[in-house]
């Protein structure tokens, strides 16, 4: 019983990693699109006027640019963000996670 535990949670351990390392790539790619218009805006206003928006955007964009500096460091010079292969591969490491769930306990002979 304990032999057939320890195999499936062996199995589900780099599963476990794999969607942990999808989630945050995925969170990241999602930030760095939904602020990537308020970037650009940001970046074409003159130097005088960058600050005082700067100050009014702070949150989105230090969002967009710590979002970029991870997937810079993660597409190691890739141009494209592949966020629906991330999606797909989430979903099908979640469907075998879940298509075998692991035994928890025996039944108790009696």
């Amino acid at each position: 019983m304990y032999g057939k535990q320890r195999g499936i949670a062996e199995k589900l351990k780099p599963i476990d990693r794999r969607l942990k390392t999808l989630d945050e790539h995925i969170s990241n790619a999602e930030k760095y699109f939904q602020y990537r218009d308020i970037y650009r805006k940001y970046k074409q206003q003159k130097p005088k006027k960058q600050g005082a928006f700067y100050e009014s955007h702070r949150m989105e964009l230090t969002h967009y640019e710590a979002a970029e500096r991870y997937l810079d460091a993660v597409m190691n010079g890739k141009t494209g963000i592949p966020l629906k292969a991330w999606k797909a591969e989430r979903d099908k490491l979640n469907g075998e996670k879940t298509a075998n769930p692991p035994v928890l306990c025996a039944k108790r002979r009696g």
